[in-house]
């Protein structure tokens, strides 16, 4: 199977970097309507259907709704992200200047990627 990068990458044209930056990019102006909108995810939904389709929008609460329904419904979101990468939680501090001045940000950081994940 190949990777959702790549695949990303390879459909649009473009390298595997330029498609993390958008990719990140799209993710990161979600998350941020979900975090500083009253609709919460219903303002995620209705901005994502309108920028990515419905296909796309139908995918990405495809995969809320999947853990949603998962049997531990106490197992909060962060601990899943702390799994994922501990270092994770410092994202955490773009909500915050999300919600103290509205404006968008850029990625705290960027991480170096093997290069074998750019062909």
């Amino acid at each position: 199977m190949t990777p959702p990068l790549q695949l990303a990458a390879s459909h649009a044209g473009i390298t595997c970097e330029q498609a993390r930056q958008a990719i990140a990019s799209a993710l990161r102006s979600l998350h941020k309507i979900a975090r500083t909108n009253p609709s919460g995810l219903t303002a995620v939904a209705l901005e994502c259907d309108l920028s990515f389709g419905t296909e796309a929008c139908y995918h990405l609460f495809g995969l809320i709704e999947m853990e949603r329904l998962k049997e531990d419904h106490d197992l909060p979101w962060s601990e899943t992200l702390l799994r994922i990468d501990p270092k994770m939680s410092k994202y955490a501090a773009l909500m915050d200047m999300w919600l103290a001045d509205g404006g968008d940000h850029e990625p705290l950081e960027r991480r170096a990627r093997p290069p074998e994940l750019d062909t």
